[in-house]
């Protein structure tokens, strides 16, 4: 029997729809659930290829400049993806932008 991703971003017309519903799934989670859940959505690393993990990957939140920055960083290759105050309280959001935020000179610290 082949096993289908309910949560898969090729399934949703739309990123804002994709959120709403990992938002929804993970509202009735835990936070073993929420950790579970945001790194089974998220793709290997831009940068280094690393699968996500709760060992590999981390939530930043730096105090610069008197903001708050906030970021999902690889701790292989020091990607960071960084992330608004507004969406960081959204898992779906998270995802997408992990997935979707392209690499560039700047952001490789090889």
């Amino acid at each position: 029997m082949q096993r289908k991703r309910v949560l898969s971003r090729t399934n949703y017309e739309s990123d804002s729809e994709f959120e709403r519903d990992v938002d929804q799934v993970a509202k009735v989670l835990g936070a073993e659930g929420k950790r579970q859940l945001l790194f089974s959505l998220l793709r290997e690393c831009r940068g280094c290829g690393q699968d996500p993990s709760y060992g590999s990957t981390e939530y930043d939140l730096k105090h610069v400049r008197g903001t708050f920055q906030r970021a999902m960083i690889c701790k292989v290759c020091e990607r960071d993806v960084p992330i608004k105050r507004d969406e960081c309280m959204s898992i779906g959001r998270i995802v997408t932008l992990w997935n979707t935020t392209p690499l560039t000179i700047e952001g490789c610290h090889v």
